[in-house]
């Protein structure tokens, strides 16, 4: 998952194959000064949100973080683009234009919520959150009480407006589905982030979305199923893990990533970050989406973690790929990933480390 310290780079961010062909910028502004996580949902209208992760805060004057007031676990920015016209991007989060800002989605506790996939069914929007809590010391000091899944029913309003609802799916450590979510036919599909057994690996589980209204989600309501090794959809009745003949749908675990699914190319293609060693991002492929999934191949090298780049330093890690097909013409694959830094001090001071670069290259080939 993301570290607790971490600091969004790039004063800005310029995305532009949007649908409508309109160049987007994300610019330091509001007080918005950089974030990470960056899933994108297209809302309709020629409106997309944004999902942020941890966010740096300050004076809506300051563009290089000098004078930041605080980071709010998360914040959101919702793109508009137009037709005919450029696209502008507003962001939001709890106590906008105070110094003491909060996460726009907030637990109102000491544990926080860091945003996972979210999606839109019968107009409204879904929100996959994980919630954590601290444990242990430095940047890694945190760890997974569980999913919840938040409801918005009035996406035309303003996000000051919003009515969210937030309903628990299960609580866990070692289990997280959401990392990315799927709808196909009548049902949604959650991969999901296992650590058990000494393993890391992705499983598939699934819940029919007539469940996803009137607070029907959790686990416990017993409408779960999960994918088995022998291939079968099973009732998920486990609480907190899930059960041993879960089959590892990919062999590594990737607590955020994103699966898409290209017409065109009549596959999956699932973009995902590699070992915070390895310092590059990857790509696997499969005909359906329970797999099998190809061996992951290198997408993208980040420069950033490149001696002789002008952000590196031995400290500076990268992480967080995930895939926006809304911005991609034919042929292309968009993505993004953010860079952060074991050292506060060197993405505190550096505006262009800590913040979604964007990557626009070919469709890669199938494995």
């Amino acid at each position: 998952m993301r570290c607790v310290q971490l600091i969004l780079c790039s004063a800005l961010l310029s995305l532009t194959a949007f649908a409508t062909g309109e160049k987007i910028e994300f610019p330091f502004q509001q007080g918005w000064e950089g974030a990470d996580a960056a899933y994108s949902i297209p809302l309709g209208g020629g409106r997309y949100l944004w999902l942020f992760g941890d966010t740096f805060v300050g004076p809506p004057t300051d563009a290089e973080r000098k004078h930041v007031y605080g980071m709010p676990r998360n914040s959101i920015g919702i793109a508009r683009c137009p037709k005919s016209a450029p696209c502008s991007v507003h962001y939001y989060w709890s106590k906008m234009g105070t110094n003491i800002p909060h996460a726009f989605f907030d637990t109102g506790t000491d544990e926080w919520y860091w945003p996972l996939d979210g999606f839109m069914w019968q107009n409204k929007l879904y929100v996959v959150l994980s919630l954590l809590h601290a444990k242990g010391e430095g940047a890694f000091g945190f760890e997974s009480s569980g999913v919840v899944l938040a409801t918005i029913t009035n996406i035309a309003s303003s996000p000051e407006r919003w009515k969210i609802s937030y309903q628990t799916i299960l609580q866990s450590s070692e289990v997280a589905p959401g990392s990315s979510v799927v709808i196909a036919g009548d049902r949604a599909y959650f991969f999901t982030f296992a650590n058990q057994n000494g393993a890391r690996y992705m499983a598939l589980t699934r819940l029919p979305l007539k469940n996803l209204n009137h607070n029907h989600a959790a686990l416990a309501e017993g409408h779960w199923e999960y994918l088995a090794e022998n291939g079968a959809w099973t009732a998920w009745k486990t609480q907190g893990e899930l059960p041993n003949d879960a089959k590892h749908v990919m062999q590594d675990g990737y607590t955020e990533f994103t699966v898409r699914y290209h017409p065109a190319e009549k596959r999956w293609l699932a973009v995902m970050p590699s070992s915070l060693l390895e310092s590059r991002g990857l790509y696997s492929v499969a005909d359906a989406i329970e797999g099998p999934w190809s061996k992951p191949q290198t997408l993208y090298k980040y420069p950033e973690t490149q001696p002789g780049n002008a952000q590196y330093t031995p400290h500076v890690f990268c992480y967080a790929d995930k895939e926006h097909p809304e911005l991609e013409s034919q042929g292309e694959l968009v993505f993004t990933y953010a860079c952060n830094s074991t050292v506060l001090e060197e993405i505190s001071k550096n505006p262009k480390l800590y913040h979604p670069v964007l990557v626009t290259t070919p469709m890669p080939p199938n494995n």
